[in-house]
């Protein structure tokens, strides 16, 4: 009988009924290759996209398409058939679109943008008759909206300043650019601001809410000018009320200095001046660049109508070339009563502060004329011995004391002497 075995002891290890695995199965894993998933845990993310690339490689590839033969692209060619391309132009005009739709379709060198001698293109052509459905096809053709023509101008410029409305709006909704620059000069919303007809075109594109925007207020050219300007140089009033009424600023100078007041003036606008002087324009305010006010604008131009309104216009008797009236003696005598003045207590010694300087009778000094054309006049007299110097001392007037006096007191004394002389002559008896 053995032992029995004590109570700290270890249990036996159990005898394996299973055979061990294998040693490559039991290995470690290599150095960047995933460990294997335990079971109940998820694979990890790298060994799901190794499957799924190994399933797709497995699965045949999809038939590939035939390419398409592409077709060479024709480029119109307008110069081998002008007249055609003419009477295109033409049919735009007209409105006769199944006529375009048909020679586009004949003629493969009908171009859309086929510019006439006179510098007509489909779309110009179409927008200065106002013929929308024509404008509208030949967008829808692929026509350009904003292509300058030889002259450097637009279609919504000949439509605007022809005062078609529908055209300008047709042409805004397609992209056209009201602001866009052309001859370095104008845009077509300043090129509109000079005519009074289109006063309406004027204003859809101010208001107009489009991607590209509406027509800007204050632009200015290269070449000075702007919408306000423009109005004002030409004349076009309605237009230029409009543009005030909606803020444009009044004072502004361009880039010559010269401000909607200066430009108005120089073209002899009278009715435009009267315009801006309501706005407050300034009628003495001077150029930035050459220190000349309207005033000097009009007299330099020889613009007499446009020089006697800025006189009104300046504010009455301080008008800006009028000179203070320096009243005579007699006229201002008229308005006092000397009487009454000197009948008064201390009256005479009134009347004659009255007449010194500063005083309502103060007499006014006369000065000899140094310049201008009396003054020459005078001088050519006087080396021909036409005209005596009176301002020359003479020997009839040297006075005891050697000193010249005045012409007045020489011809004073000259008279005494002379007439004192007769007497003497006559009480003394001659002798024989």
């Amino acid at each position: 009988m053995s032992a029995a075995a004590p109570e700290d002891a270890e249990p036996a290890a159990p005898i394996d009924t299973e055979p061990a695995p294998a040693a490559e199965a039991t290995a470690a894993p290599e150095e960047g290759e995933p460990a294997p998933a335990e079971e109940g845990e998820p694979a990890p993310e790298g060994g799901a996209a190794e499957a799924e690339a190994a399933e797709a490689a497995e699965e045949p590839a999809a038939p590939e398409e035939p390419a398409k033969p592409t077709l060479p692209v024709h480029k119109p060619d307008p110069s081998k058939d002008i007249a055609a391309n003419e009477s295109f132009v033409q049919m735009a005009g007209l409105g006769q679109i199944d006529l375009m739709q048909a020679a586009m379709d004949s003629n493969p060198d009908i171009s859309l943008e086929f510019e006439t001698d006179d510098g007509w293109t489909p779309m110009s052509w179409a927008a200065g008759i106002n013929n929308v459905p024509a404008m509208r096809f030949l967008d829808e053709q692929g026509a350009a909206i904003d292509n300058l023509n030889k002259y450097g101008n637009s279609a919504v410029r000949y439509a605007a300043c022809n005062g078609k409305l529908e055209a300008v709006q047709c042409l805004l909704e397609l992209g056209a650019d009201c602001n866009m620059l052309q001859q370095n000069m104008y845009t077509p919303f300043i090129a509109a601001c000079g005519k009074d007809r289109s006063i309406e075109c004027v204003r859809a594109m101010m208001d107009y809410k489009g991607p590209q925007g509406g027509a800007k207020l204050h632009y200015e050219s290269p070449s000075g000018k702007t919408p306000l300007h423009e109005a004002a140089l030409c004349g076009a009033n309605h237009v230029l009320k409009m543009l005030l009424q909606n803020g444009a600023k009044v004072q502004t100078e361009n880039l010559w200095g010269r401000t909607a007041l200066m430009e108005a003036v120089m073209y002899g606008r009278c009715e435009a001046i009267e315009l801006l002087h309501q706005f407050k324009a300034k009628i003495e305010h001077k150029s930035t660049k050459d220190n000349l006010s309207a005033l000097d604008l009009a007299l330099r131009e020889k613009q007499r109508l446009a020089a006697g309104l800025l006189q009104k216009l300046g504010s009455g008797d301080n008008a800006l070339t009028r000179n203070k009236t320096i009243l005579s003696t007699v006229d201002r005598e008229a308005q006092v009563h000397v009487s009454k003045i000197i009948n008064q207590r201390d009256g005479v010694n009134c009347f004659f502060n009255m007449m010194k300087p500063g005083g309502l009778l103060e007499v006014n000094e006369l000065k000899p004329l140094t310049d201008g054309k009396l003054s020459l006049i005078e001088r050519d007299y006087q080396e021909k011995g036409l005209l005596e110097d009176l301002n020359k001392p003479t020997d009839e007037g040297a006075g005891p004391d050697g000193q010249d006096k005045n012409w007045a007191d020489v011809k004073h004394n000259h008279g005494k002497l002379e007439k004192s002389g007769r007497k003497s002559a006559a009480a003394t008896p001659k002798k024989r």
